[in-house]
């Protein structure tokens, strides 16, 4: 029998019992010591071997993900600890007045609190404000 043409294994194909509308299509079919059941119990194996080794697979993943994301973080905090970084030059001011919405003006006004709070007068250089606005009231409107 010739299986280099799949015609040839549409032809030949043998339904398993039990298992209609399933069809085996393949040289070994055809062999005396292959049975139907043979094949189903090989596949079953087969299909049982790929749970167990997919579900560990997955476990394995999972926990790799963790280990990565722990020393991410670990590395990340390293790194800040022994590095300069924008935020060690920042500060973050909370409960100013609602109106204070200008930069600039904003920027004059801190610049002279810091001044009269240092002794030496001129020791503390401002040199930008961002606002940080509060849009959680009207989420839905922005």
């Amino acid at each position: 029998m010739d299986w280099s043409r799949p015609a040839d294994a549409l032809i030949s194909a043998r339904p398993v019992p039990g298992q209609w509308p399933a069809m085996v299509i393949s040289p070994l079919a055809g062999c005396g010591e292959t049975s139907a059941q043979k094949i189903l119990d090989d596949l079953k194996d087969f299909a049982t071997t790929n749970f167990h080794a997919l579900g560990f697979l997955y476990i394995a993943v999972f926990a790799v993900s963790f280990y990565r994301n722990y020393y991410q973080l670990s590395s990340a905090l390293r790194f800040d600890a022994r590095n300069k970084t924008m935020s060690d030059f920042a500060l973050q001011f909370t409960g100013l007045k609602r109106d204070l919405t200008d930069e600039a003006k904003l920027c004059e006004t801190l610049q002279a609190a810091f001044r009269r709070a240092s002794p030496s007068g001129n020791d503390i250089q401002l040199v930008g404000v961002s606002i940080c606005y509060d849009y959680r009231k009207v989420w839905s409107e922005v």
